[in-house]
């Protein structure tokens, strides 16, 4: 990031690079530090686009910093690019407007980026406790064709896979029919398996902890998503760390499991 300041630097006067130099800080302070207010003003300044990867990052940027009409505003578009679309959908979500995360997703049905539009989709109705929906949208991953290539094909629909077998096992689970004692689960992260044991004493979860992975970053997931299970005391509800949600939802489905194993 002390790089990318000194390219902002070293660019002066060449519009073009210091715009490119601006908006790649503006993604590295979101991705990597959650600092949405020096997020928002680099990406801003570097002129993020509506309908693009960096103007969608510049929507939840606002959002995130409390202005959800702001964010609504910058989500307008007549055209999008398909993976900022597939992004769209997961912000919309977030936001509470889930009938605009529906029709985001049609839009991009047919496109390359569809797959990820469906599991955000499916992410979001899942959170707003719409689970038969939600499912309907991971069964339209795993039938889909338009995967980029076979690591990102397995990832997904694994995911899809998992996503749909923690909500089976949310009924199943209720954490005070639990014995004490610690439990394992797996499921499938950004970059593989992550594994996580949950610790359960006198009917409460004590301890979520994710023992191994492979994430190479969104490091805050690892530690703000075991923070809000313990909180909730359940893996319903669970809202996926911002620019995280596949590292979030990992640890989610494997407590499900661990849960779910120990109440059997």
């Amino acid at each position: 990031m002390k790089l990318v300041h000194h390219c902002v630097t070293l660019h002066d006067g060449d519009r073009i690079r210091v715009q490119r130099d601006m908006k790649t800080l503006g993604r590295m302070y979101f991705e990597l530090l959650q600092d949405f207010p020096r997020a928002a003003y680099w990406l801003k300044r570097g002129g993020a686009e509506k309908g693009k990867h960096t103007g969608v990052m510049l929507a939840e940027c606002f959002f995130r910093l409390g202005n959800p009409k702001m964010a609504g505003d910058y989500l307008v578009s007549r055209s999008y690019d398909a993976g900022a679309a597939a992004r769209a959908v997961k912000l919309y979500g977030n936001m509470g407007r889930l009938e605009e995360a529906l029709e985001m997703t049609q839009r991009i049905a047919t496109t390359n980026a569809s797959y990820q539009g469906f599991i955000n989709a499916g992410d979001a109705l899942r959170e707003a406790g719409r689970f038969e929906e939600a499912i309907e949208y991971y069964e339209k991953v795993l039938a889909d064709k338009n995967f980029r290539n076979e690591d990102y094909k397995k990832r997904f629909l694994a995911r899809a896979n998992e996503s749909i077998e923690a909500i089976n096992l949310f009924e199943r689970v209720d954490v005070k029919a639990v014995p004490d004692g610690t439990y394992e689960g797996t499921s499938t992260g950004y970059n593989g398996r992550l594994n996580v044991a949950v610790t359960v004493t006198e009917g409460g979860i004590k301890a979520v902890k994710v023992t191994q992975h492979r994430e190479k970053q969104f490091y805050s997931a690892l530690t703000d998503t075991e923070q809000a299970i313990l909180k909730l005391q359940t893996v319903r509800g669970v809202d996926g760390t911002s620019g995280a949600t596949i590292t979030s939802r990992a640890i989610v489905n494997a407590t499900a499991r661990a849960l779910s194993s120990a109440a059997q």
